[in-house]
């Protein structure tokens, strides 16, 4: 049985989100690997006295007849709204301010989104890369492992994200059991931790996400983990490999009514997407995949479509860089939220999926010249006096003009807001 999770999105979210990015043109500008069980992440406007906006667990062992068949939305046509983050980074220095923000040994990472809070609840369901284990002990490590404050991962659920990419070169830094004690930590915040494999044939039991009815094969990949899984644990980590990315993706559309590929690829700091991102795009797209999220070099590159085969189009992003983090330069603080509208319509042949008013708003991560203060924010919302107090003067050049170029150097116009363009 895939692991599975029902997410009811916001009602109307999708088209209050896009109406948001609209006005930011103008006023900004489960259990264990191997095992089943369905997932709720209740985000519906109207939450009953007394309960929250997390998951509300069910029983691993429910028997699979409880989830809805393929293809089982309400109506012929059904759209959502998907939004996607880059990376999330714990640097030291990230979390001495959360520490400061929590008091008395606690850590409070949720004031550094407030900027955005907004745009990710709004989507009907939202996407972030966890670059980090973290540790229910205390025990902390910051370079060049990351293991950091469990409270970390609660930030971006009570944000709003859904779903949580665990699948990165950090992903073992905490070695199998720090990768499972995140995977329960980020299932007890109520979203779908992407992590390990049971085994090879672990890869057929999909990750599933049901998005308002519609449901979303999550396919993932890394490149490289900087830790090996050296103690022979149990588990099988989604490495990057030709053979296994086709086997996962027949099962997945298979089962699926839409498949999102999360990839963990590329080069650090690179602008472009390197010879192999475009090859593994590419074979992603001829396999069918609706949409390619890409992480890893820690700066934003190039979005583009790519006709299939089947006589679809796969919209792909090759890195959405920096959502957080304590990087030192202009390039590293610059992300972007992605969003786009998933709709599939019900036909004799199955379901058809298009990708359709796709845009990116772009973010920055400000910190002061203490390296604290830590603050994701719309790229439209910042200043020139801003950028001036950026601790990242003190590396290198650090400028609007240079801000706004990384952005336009990466994203085609068409998918970027008027704030960004006419500025």
């Amino acid at each position: 049985m895939e692991r599975y999770i029902k997410i009811n999105g916001r009602h109307g979210a999708r088209r209050a989100f896009s109406t948001l990015l609209l006005a930011a043109s103008t006023l900004l500008c489960a259990c264990s690997s191997g095992e089943g069980g369905t997932y709720t992440v209740n985000k519906s406007e109207a939450v009953q006295e007394g309960e929250t906006e997390q998951t509300k667990i069910v029983t691993p062992d429910m028997p699979s007849e409880s989830e809805p068949s393929r293809n089982a939305y309400a109506s012929d046509v059904q759209t959502v709204r998907i939004v996607a983050a880059g990376d999330s980074m714990c640097h030291e220095a990230v979390a001495r301010y959360a520490a400061a923000c929590g008091g008395e040994g606690a850590y409070d990472f949720t004031p550094i989104y407030d900027d955005i809070a907004d745009y990710i609840r709004l989507a009907d369901a939202s996407i972030v890369n966890f670059e980090a284990s973290i540790s229910e002990s205390g025990d902390y490590d910051y370079f060049p492992k990351y293991i950091v404050p469990p409270t970390a991962i609660d930030a971006l659920t009570d944000i709003g994200f859904d779903i949580i990419d665990l699948s990165n070169d950090h992903m073992l830094d905490g070695g199998v059991e720090g990768l499972l004690e995140t995977e329960r930590r980020v299932r007890s915040c109520g979203a779908l931790p992407l992590a390990e494999y049971s085994d090879r044939s672990d890869l057929e039991n999909v990750r599933i996400a049901d998005i308002d009815g519609i449901r979303v094969a999550l396919v993932y990949f890394v490149g490289k983990t900087n830790v090996s899984n050296s103690d022979g644990s149990g588990i099988y980590v989604p490495y990057v490999n030709i053979q296994d990315i086709e086997t996962q993706m027949k099962a997945a559309k298979q089962k699926a009514d839409a498949v999102i590929a999360v990839m963990h690829w590329g080069t650090d700091n690179a602008l472009d997407p390197g010879d192999s991102q475009r090859s593994l795009a590419a074979l992603l797209a001829d396999c069918g995949a609706d949409a390619v999220i890409g992480y890893g070099p820690h700066v934003l590159q190039s979005m583009e479509t790519l006709e299939r085969p089947d006589g679809g189009t796969t919209l792909v992003a090759y890195s959405l860089g920096n959502l957080m983090s304590g990087m030192y330069y202009a390039k590293n603080a610059v992300g972007g939220l992605l969003g786009f509208d998933l709709t599939v319509r019900s036909t004799d042949s199955g379901p058809s999926v298009s990708i359709d008013n796709i845009s990116l708003l772009p973010t920055v991560c400000h910190y002061n010249s203490s390296r604290s203060a830590f603050r994701v924010m719309p790229l439209a919302d910042y200043t020139e006096e801003l950028c001036n107090e950026h601790g990242g003067q003190k590396y290198g050049s650090f400028t609007l003009t240079e801000l706004y170029g990384y952005v336009r150097r990466a994203i085609p116009d068409e998918y970027l807001p008027d704030s960004i363009l006419y500025k």
